[in-house]
């Protein structure tokens, strides 16, 4: 039995593959999407249990498609999980004042990562 689909939106390929390689072997179904403008195309389509969502994006930045998910009605209860390298406290706030239900520092740790999925999929 495959678990949640969970969408990750990433550009590096290392970072995606590698996301998508432990989520899967964790039990999770993975949605890869690499650019911005191939994820506000997606708002369009039914909403995964979860949104992985690198800020820094080709065509548009992760905070412009979290704003934009939000305002999408069947992606409104989504729980996103901002990852990136924007460390700084001004911009995990852009983050959460955007919408985003956690916030991940790269580099980060993939149990980590995993047990912040399952709580916030506990939650929804």
């Amino acid at each position: 039995m495959v678990g949640p689909r969970i969408l990750v939106i990433e550009d590096e390929p290392d970072i995606s593959g590698m996301l998508q390689f432990y989520l899967e072997s964790e039990g999770f179904e993975v949605e890869l999407i690499i650019t911005g403008a191939e994820a506000m195309d997606r708002l369009a389509t039914d909403p995964p249990a979860l949104v992985i969502l690198d800020y820094m994006l080709p065509h548009h930045n992760g905070l412009t498609i979290l704003r934009q998910l939000r305002e999408t009605a069947a992606w409104v209860k989504t729980p996103v999980i901002m990852l990136t390298a924007k460390s700084s406290e001004h911009d995990q706030v852009a983050g959460f004042d955007a919408g985003a239900d956690d916030y991940v520092v790269k580099p980060f740790q993939l149990d980590s990562l995993v047990a912040r999925v399952q709580r916030l999929l506990k939650g929804a």
